[in-house]
């Protein structure tokens, strides 16, 4: 299904989300997945690195879903630490014509991970 010219949330988000996940961490526990390669649009990268950059798709886009709707996000600080210390050492990786992100932004040494994950990505904290 082609989420640009379909509905792939119908009737009940929620479910569709939970469905959605169901499938994608089925699909990760698959024997040797870690070990294939698959392409994203950064390239081409192995099976960990995948997993990786879903997480962190999961955790950013859920931060920025939450601003959105003035909530608070709860993640597991050591869940988010992992994926910042993986988009620390990846974001050279990526062509910079090929990356899909804004310049990082400068946020305290004492902001909670998730902040620095989202400046890292060029999202700002502070607005």
């Amino acid at each position: 299904m082609d989420p640009t010219n379909s509905d792939v949330l119908g009737n009940d988000p929620a479910a569709a989300y939970r469905s959605a996940a169901e499938g994608l961490l089925a699909a990760f526990r698959r024997p040797g997945v870690l070990d294939q390669r698959f392409r994203v649009p950064a390239g081409e990268v192995p099976g960990i690195a995948a997993v990786h950059l879903r997480a962190v798709e999961e955790l950013v886009h859920g931060w920025d879903l939450a601003r959105a709707t003035n909530q608070k996000p709860r993640y597991a600080d050591e869940v988010v630490e992992r994926q910042l210390d993986f988009t620390k050492s990846a974001l050279p990786e990526i062509p910079p014509d090929r990356s899909p992100f804004a310049p990082p932004r400068e946020v305290p040494e004492t902001a909670p991970p998730l902040e620095k994950l989202a400046a890292l990505l060029g999202r700002d904290p502070k607005s």
